[in-house]
């Protein structure tokens, strides 16, 4: 009886050793496995499938392990372990999330200007536009504003120029399937090639505060002609089997794009659009190096932007240069398969 009275002690210890090395463990390989992600992610990228499929998809499931093995460690009263998961929680959320806080952001502005994708979508032209007049923008950037392909069916939609309606003694200009509007005047517009029919529109506009350069661009996904597929589950049936080729077709469009921008390094510029590339891997992390990500820098929250019901993506942006955006903001879902986002713009 003494001896089954003394093991007993032992074996619940044992047990209990043993469940804290798994949990020490698996809270090891989180928080590192992070780490390694997230350099993955931002230095490898595009280069190759895996890291490109890495980069491209949400980061939300990232998050679970460690938040488990924190709330195991605390049941457990393990404070240290919990202190380790709970960093590893804050450098998933804060890193691979890209999530921003700027909580004394002023919201002071010289113009207000919105960029939306508006897919098409000519019969919901009417509430597209009430959406954005709601915001009571400056500068309206659109994309997918006009059917460029197939060929045969190029302009059949042309959502531009239905929105354009609501907006009477406005300015227009468009070019591929990307639309510019403004309530100032256009000093000089031109388009810039970026890949088969995308283009960039490029115009200088008359502001009371001197010359402003607003581009708007749409960055293609697809690495050979357009896409096969249409919708959500089609484009993830096309880019899951060929995600590198996909990426360097994002790749492709950085040396036109960067053509785009050195063509005037003077005017303070204002680039948005529809990028197809969240907030990490190599397009990102090229075009931050030469302009300033407006929701980075004075937004809060995610900024996720798509799909627009329940997004789980930031890849729509408002990127500055010789300007800064005082004010970064997603809106509420809306009649697109995007959701619009809203910049308040300080120029010099």
């Amino acid at each position: 009886m003494k001896a089954v009275a003394t093991t007993a002690p032992r074996v619940v210890a044992n047990t209990r050793r043993k469940r804290f090395g798994t949990l020490r463990g698996w809270s090891l390989c989180a928080g590192l496995g992070l780490f390694v992600l997230w350099g993955l992610e931002n230095f490898v990228g595009e280069h190759f499938e895996l890291t490109t499929l890495l980069a491209y998809f949400p980061q939300h499931q990232w998050g679970i392990v460690p938040a488990l093995c924190c709330a195991l460690a605390l049941r457990q009263r393990r404070y240290r372990l919990a202190l380790w998961n709970g960093v590893a929680l804050i450098f998933w959320i804060w890193a691979l999330m890209a999530l921003k806080w700027h909580p004394f952001a002023t919201t002071k502005a010289t113009v207000r200007v919105v960029t939306y994708n508006v897919a098409l979508r000519e019969g919901e032209a009417d509430e597209l536009a009430r959406e954005i007049a709601h915001q009571k923008p400056d500068i309206i950037c659109l994309q997918e504003s006009v059917r460029t392909y197939p060929p045969q069916n190029a302009g059949e939609n042309n959502v531009g120029v239905a929105i354009s309606r609501h907006f009477p003694s406005w300015y227009m200009r468009n070019a591929g399937d990307t639309c510019i509007l403004s309530r100032f005047p256009v000093r000089s517009s031109r388009d810039h090639y970026l890949r088969l029919t995308r283009r960039t529109l490029d115009v200088t506009l008359e502001t009371p505060r001197g010359p402003l350069r607003v581009l708007s661009t749409h960055i293609s996904t697809a690495f050979s002609g357009q896409a096969k597929y249409f919708g959500l589950r089609g484009q993830l049936r096309e880019i899951i089997p060929n995600a590198q080729k996909a990426a360097q077709a994002r790749l492709d469009q950085i040396k036109p794009l960067d053509r785009t921008l050195d063509a005037d390094l003077n005017t303070p510029l204002i680039l948005c659009g529809d990028f197809n590339t969240p907030p990490r891997g190599l397009f990102y992390r090229h075009l931050h190096s030469r302009l300033n990500d407006g929701f980075a820098q004075s937004g809060n929250g995610l900024g996720l932007t798509f799909p627009a019901r329940a997004p789980m993506l930031r890849i729509d942006y408002v990127w500055t240069r010789k300007a800064r955006a005082t004010s970064v903001r997603v809106a509420p879902q809306g009649a697109s398969d995007h959701r619009m986002v809203i910049a308040d713009i300080e120029m010099p």
